[in-house]
């Protein structure tokens, strides 16, 4: 559903750009949108990416709207897989050379939870090469005053993320989908959404 789309890279895009910077994350498990998870904090610090809004994390550019080549950076903004498993993805560059940050969202329907990647790496030429990504998982907390909870799933996530010679994105990760690889196509639907939220101040 667009909706979950939405809600998985939005609040991805929010925690791990525009909270980088707060602090009192002080363990793995938080409520969510209470603050940035300790995980996506550090690994935003290491990567020394300058802090952005959510507006400009959340904006997406005309990405791959039918031209094929190029550097990945020419394809920034959102992708979905293309047989229906649920995946997104979101690219965009730090505007620090070839840094790069990507955040995915996946949703487990039957358990409605929410998976988020947040990953930092170099960009070279039509591929990303990283290691350390961090999962997050956002499930339902009675508990809580958000009527929910964000818990670290890990720290280690190592993948590639390239351009196929049709213009679609080809993420791999050896956590993700039982490492095999997932093709995900421009979503122009997303991409208008996303914009919407940024353009209103979701930030």
């Amino acid at each position: 559903m667009k909706l979950n789309k939405i809600i998985i890279i939005g609040m991805a895009a929010i925690t791990a750009l525009t909270m980088a910077g707060c602090g009192g994350a002080t363990g793995a498990s938080t409520s969510a949108g209470e603050t940035a998870d300790v995980a996506a904090t550090e690994a935003f610090s290491t990567q020394e990416a300058p802090l952005t809004t959510a507006a400009e994390a959340m904006t997406a550019s005309e990405g791959n709207t039918g031209k094929v080549g190029g550097s990945i950076l020419d394809y920034e903004g959102a992708y979905t897989e293309e047989t229906g498993k649920g995946y997104s993805l979101l690219i965009k560059s730090t505007g620090e050379g070839n840094d790069v940050y990507v955040t995915a969202g996946f949703m487990d329907e039957e358990t409605q939870t929410y998976y988020i990647w947040d990953i930092f790496s170099e960009i070279e030429d039509k591929s990303i090469e990283y290691t350390d990504a961090v999962c997050t998982k956002i499930v339902p907390d009675d508990q809580s005053e958000t009527g929910t909870r964000e818990e670290l799933v890990y720290r280690d996530g190592t993948g590639t993320i390239k351009i196929d010679k049709d213009g679609s994105i080809i993420w791999t990760d050896e956590k993700v989908n039982n490492g095999e690889s997932l093709t995900l196509r421009w979503d122009q639907e997303l991409n208008d959404m996303l914009q919407e939220q940024a353009s209103t101040g979701m930030n």
